[in-house]
């Protein structure tokens, strides 16, 4: 939900053996069409996204050339089918949504695998990202069923669409749907409100001695990361023997999958590094809607966020008896016990709920930006939305109808949320069904000096690399068995940096978007010689630089602590010394910084915030476009705590350079140098 990186997405691979000669994205298209009208919620943008104001806004019009994407794919064997939409859907992830005012932030990406089959058997992946503020994964499993429901009984193409533009407003879409705050009647009491903000809010001396933290892997930082995804299918037939398990063990499937995970890291961490780990699980509240409301019985085909969640501990006995006894005893004793945990929890909502305090956060971008440099509250989630609703209805093998193959859900790799997310979702064409588990997980972007690649300066332009004598970490294969000895790059050694008269600062970052015109993970992916490279016009750079960069760009670098004061050679009068300025200052104060941030840092961190947008990822900007204000011309980086202005130049006549502020912060020394990272 990346993005950041904040999205949720599901794929449902209808097979259809007749199209009654139209074109696929006709079919298509009008079936989407009428999806959206349908479902109100598809067509609001956000506004002030970045701010405490953020609030739906109508689009007039939903141009479907920006959500709905066609890709054809060679009708290839299964395993390489699973990688490609792998790919498809950790791109999608780690995209930012563009111009989110006057775009509703969601996609529909159709990949066809053969558009002419010789068994007249047509088989799509249809692959459904929406931004996690319009909708939840219940809500996705529902577009799913409604898309279906209009490939087997078509509405006709409705008159509102004209092309591949959809007239919202003229089709009088109905009224949102309320925030859950609204339609659930949460009910707080004294004690619990007092204790969840003096747990948020209390300086942590005054609070009582906190148990250990539990392991969750690195701490948050507000560098966007990577989305890694891996899918993993259980047959129906294994399916029933679990299932048959758990019911003699009186557990479900979310529960076990929660002991499995436990029992897995308890034997992968080592004891000294992980004392007790967190999970959560979130939890649809489409069941707690107050019964009065406008609603009736339709609570449970809402399309929108209705969520909570509960949240579990596991302790040092717990992890010990795992690690020396990894039994299927063990492991089903701990999927009873949370089993029993989850049935209590659920049947206390909406008593003391989570959700409830929501409303007294009066600044989420502060509260979020808090939790950098801290470690993650979960290690891991078990996200299970069950199967996908509706399914059932269409498993009929009537000639000429769709129906669902199978489906997955994935989440993004969030930025202050679970280390690890596992989001099981059972397929609904087969009883017993199979179920896929889709493991995500972050992958930070930057290449580690200490374990990762060898610093090498570019002797040409190479694509989705970067610019000749660009200086950056690569991978030892790639320089060794390709660009060495073809002259492409040379290694930096301490000679060669002194020889340029250049120093470790100057290693930069890889541009995986240069040459390109759609930014794209590229690491396994072969190179591509591009000829022809469009760029973004002045004016369209500036707009994009004023409007989709934050104010206010913050890195966290490690400080370097100044030296202990030299003992005083004699006596000075305390009144003499609290008069002086010297002596008044902290000697402790860090103020310099490793390493530094430099223009080329701020080039790569704007460029990664603009890499999924079609225009920003063109944008010709370089580390010569950036210049620190009250600095020397020739100043390229700075190399303490603290905040400066810069500007930012895009050329063309009559723009004036966009001015942002580079905030440098201290990292949390447990974090080290190497996780320093920019912020979004």
């Amino acid at each position: 939900m990346t993005a950041v990186m904040d999205a949720s997405e599901e794929l449902i691979r209808p097979l259809g053996p007749s199209l009654g000669g139209r074109a696929i994205p006709d079919v298509m298209d009008t079936a989407v069409a009428n999806v959206v009208l349908a479902i109100p919620f598809l067509s609001v943008g956000i506004v002030g996204e970045d701010t405490n104001k953020a609030a739906f806004v109508q689009c007039p019009s939903i141009d479907l050339e920006h959500h709905v994407e066609y890709v054809e794919e060679e009708g290839t064997e299964s395993g390489t089918q699973d990688s490609v939409l792998l790919r498809i859907l950790e791109n999608q992830h780690d995209r930012p949504w563009p111009e989110i005012e006057h775009r509703p932030p969601w996609k529909l990406t159709v990949i066809v695998r053969d558009s002419a089959p010789e068994d007249g058997r047509i088989v799509l992946d249809a692959v459904f990202a929406v931004h996690h503020a319009v909708a939840d994964g219940r809500s996705t499993a529902l577009f799913h069923r409604k898309l279906l429901g209009e490939l087997n009984h078509s509405s006709g193409q409705p008159a509102q669409l004209m092309g591949r533009v959809l007239d919202v407003k003229g089709a009088g879409v109905g009224e949102l749907v309320r925030p859950q705050e609204e339609l659930v009647k949460f009910d707080l009491s004294w004690g619990f409100l007092l204790q969840t903000l003096w747990g948020e809010l209390a300086p942590a001396w005054l609070r009582r001695q906190q148990p250990a933290a539990p392991w969750a892997g690195k701490v948050i930082t507000p560098a966007p990361c990577r989305t890694r995804l891996r899918l993993v299918t259980v047959p129906a037939v294994t399916v029933t023997g679990v299932l048959a398990a758990c019911r003699e063990h009186q557990t479900t499937l979310t529960p076990l999958l929660h002991a499995l995970a436990l029992a897995s890291l308890a034997r992968h961490v080592p004891e000294d590094e992980a004392v007790a780990f967190h999970s959560s699980t979130p939890i649809d509240l489409r069941p707690f809607i107050d019964s009065n409301s406008f609603l009736g019985g339709r609570s449970r085909d809402l399309f929108g966020v209705f969520v909570t969640g509960q949240y579990h501990t596991f302790g040092t006995s717990t992890i010990t008896t795992l690690r020396a006894e990894p039994s299927l005893d063990q492991i089903w004793r701990v999927a009873v016990d949370l089993r029993g945990s989850m049935k209590q929890h659920i049947n206390n909502i909406p008593r003391n709920d989570i959700m409830g305090v929501l409303g007294w956060i009066t600044d989420w971008r502060k509260f979020w930006l808090s939790k950098v440099g801290k470690p993650r509250q979960q290690t891991w989630e078990v996200s299970n939305i069950g199967s996908m609703p509706g399914g059932h209805a269409e498993r009929e093998e009537t000639s000429g109808r769709w129906k669902i193959g199978r489906s997955h859900m994935s989440q993004g790799a969030t930025v202050t949320g679970a280390a690890i997310s596992i989001s099981p979702f059972a397929d609904s064409t087969a009883s017993p069904s199979a179920v896929s588990l889709v493991q995500t997980r972050a992958k930070s972007n930057r290449l580690r000096p200490q374990d990762q690649g060898v610093v090498v300066r570019l002797l040409e332009d190479i694509p989705k690399f970067g610019r000749k004598d660009a200086i950056f970490r690569v991978e030892r294969g790639r320089m060794r068995n390709q660009w060495y000895p073809n002259k492409k790059a040379e290694y930096m050694t301490a000679s060669r940096f002194r020889e340029l008269g250049l120093t470790r600062d100057d290693i930069g970052e890889r541009d995986i978007i240069f040459g390109t015109l759609e930014p794209a993970d590229v690491d396994d992916a072969p190179e591509v010689p591009i000829t022809t490279v469009r760029t973004t016009t002045p004016e369209r750079a500036h707009t994009l630089l004023t409007t989709s960069i934050p104010e206010t760009l913050t890195f966290h670098r490690k400080p370097i602590p100044a030296p202990a004061p030299a003992p005083p050679t004699q006596f000075i009068s305390p009144l003499v010394a609290s008069a002086n300025p010297d002596s008044a200052q902290d000697q402790n104060t860090p103020l310099v910084i490793y390493g530094s941030v430099s223009a080329t840092d701020i080039v790569g961190y704007i460029k990664g915030l603009l890499a999924g947008d079609a225009d920003g990822s063109r944008i010709v900007l370089g580390p010569e476009d950036i210049k620190f204000r009250g600095l020397s011309e020739d100043t390229d980086r700075v190399k303490a705590l603290g905040r400066w202005e810069v500007e930012i130049s895009v050329g063309g006549r009559g723009l004036e350079p966009v001015r942002k502020v580079v905030e440098i912060l201290p990292v949390a020394e447990k974090a080290g140098e190497a996780d320093a990272q920019p912020a979004p």
